[in-house]
């Protein structure tokens, strides 16, 4: 169905007036839920019950990647940037590269999210049966030749290093050292940044 969303009828909802807890392995489901809570402004807290080892139960502040947006994955990989320097010092180059390789992966994924909540201002969104008439798609007007070359660049250099495909000989790309997987992801965020930054003059 085509047309603009229609959003959710706060007083037909139970959230504006008591706690409501939801349990649920539906990422979908979760993604359409977090859209809610926004259009409505109704606060949300998501929390993540997993199983480490054995031992299952195990809760973070943490949400699933899948259901994560750009902003909570880039904070997740800044995270995993930051222990780059002492996996190069101390473990084999072949664990490094491995890391490095997985690392890009998802960087790739972050690079692709955006096009989809940043560039096109989530008009068109996964999970989602509605396309969303808004403003979304004036926003996406801000997005000139320069972004997406920026974008396609650093897609890339993803897709070379990472270890999607059996990349050997002389097309296999060098794995980049600490500092610079820490300038690629700063591209990407400074990207991001950028792109909200034209778009709040249709805000």
């Amino acid at each position: 169905m085509i047309g603009e969303r229609r959003l959710p009828d706060v007083s037909q909802m139970e959230s504006p007036h008591r706690q409501v807890i939801v349990f649920t392995h539906d990422i979908v489901f979760t993604t359409s839920m977090m859209y809610a809570a926004q259009s409505t402004q109704i606060p949300v807290a998501l929390r993540c019950v997993q199983r480490i080892g054995d031992v299952p139960g195990a809760t973070s502040d943490s949400i699933p990647w899948k259901a994560a947006n750009v902003r909570q994955r880039i904070d997740a990989l800044e995270k995993e940037v930051a222990n780059l320097p002492a996996i190069w010092k101390t473990h084999a180059r072949e664990q490094y590269e491995q890391d490095v390789c997985s690392l890009y992966s998802r960087i790739r994924a972050t690079w692709e999210k955006t096009v989809e909540e940043v560039a096109f201002a989530g008009s068109v969104q996964r999970f989602e049966a509605h396309v969303r008439v808004s403003k979304g798609i004036l926003k996406a007007t801000v997005v000139d030749v320069n972004d997406w070359h920026a974008l396609l660049s650093a897609h890339k250099k993803c897709c070379d290093i990472t270890d999607a495909h059996d990349n050997i000989g002389p097309r296999n790309a060098s794995v980049p050292d600490p500092a610079e997987v820490a300038q690629d992801l700063l591209i990407l965020k400074n990207w991001v940044e950028g792109i909200i930054a034209k778009q709040r003059a249709f805000n």
